[in-house]
């Protein structure tokens, strides 16, 4: 018995340091990118639930996520995130955790950006590290992206991620729900969309934007249709199931580079 209790012991503590080491290797990569070495493709997430992700959650009343991550959302050491604190991490879903308080009735689950960035680097292995900067926001409306915390949040982030040696590569943007509850909302979003992509345009250079959404006009803007693709929904009828999410990445990516060969 007391040989027993020896070898599970034994067993338990190089589990641990295995752990140890694997959590070490991954502290050590973030900290060399956060120290200027290497140049991250970067890439901006912004817009409201369905880009925060919520894939994976059935339920609104629930505020549980299943917690399956599919392989097209599992980590890679190719795909960093900022974290809340402005530092590149091992990117892992949820990728908006910590970034803003939930909303009453949200929960975070699978969003479309992991997706995108292992279908990039799948159709690119010679891209190197990718990076994620996660802003979205829910229920955030236009406004607030042009004039308000949330704008400032991003250009925030996106700047401290270029100060790290980021590229800004591109925006991909899913954003409208919040303005469609009123006529004015609707109305005037029009017109803050365009303002909010040319300040993200001005900022960080003539950057492609992709966005779930039709009916707009922008140089270098680029656009899916959910609902063409029947991408199916969480019984909310309002955000992606986790397999929606999936679809949309790799659509947000591919319609990326068919349009843009900046990628290079």
């Amino acid at each position: 018995m007391g040989r027993r209790l020896l070898f599970n012991f034994l067993i338990l503590c190089c589990s641990l340091i295995i752990i140890f080491v694997t959590n070490t290797i991954t502290t050590a990569e973030a900290a060399a990118y956060n120290q200027n070495k290497s140049t991250i493709k970067a890439f901006i997430l912004a817009g409201q639930s369905n880009m925060v992700g919520h894939g994976g959650f059935f339920e609104r009343d629930a505020k549980q996520w299943d917690q399956r991550v599919p392989s097209e959302c599992s980590p890679s050491p190719a795909i960093l995130r900022l974290d809340e604190n402005n530092l590149w991490v091992r990117a892992e879903e949820p990728l908006h955790v910590n970034l803003y308080p939930l909303n009453e009735n949200g929960a975070l689950g699978v969003g479309p950006g992991m997706p995108f960035a292992h279908k990039l680097l799948q159709l690119n292995p010679d891209l190197g590290i990718i990076g994620l900067i996660p802003c979205a926001r829910d229920e955030s409306t236009i406004q607030s992206w042009v004039e308000g915390e949330t704008n400032g949040r991003l250009v925030e982030r996106a700047t401290a991620a270029e100060r790290f040696g980021a590229e800004i590569s591109g925006l991909l943007w899913w954003q409208g729900g919040a303005d469609a509850k009123s006529r004015s909302g609707a109305e005037a979003y029009h017109s803050y969309q365009s303002r909010f992509f040319e300040q993200v345009q001005g900022r960080f250079g003539d950057i492609p934007i992709v966005m779930a959404q039709l009916a707009f006009r922008l140089p270098n803007l680029y656009k899916v249709d959910e609902e063409a693709l029947h991408v199916p929904f969480n019984e909310d009828k309002i955000h992606v199931t986790t397999d929606g999410q999936v679809v949309m990445g790799a659509v947000l990516e591919e319609t990326l580079m068919c349009r843009c060969d900046r990628m290079a």
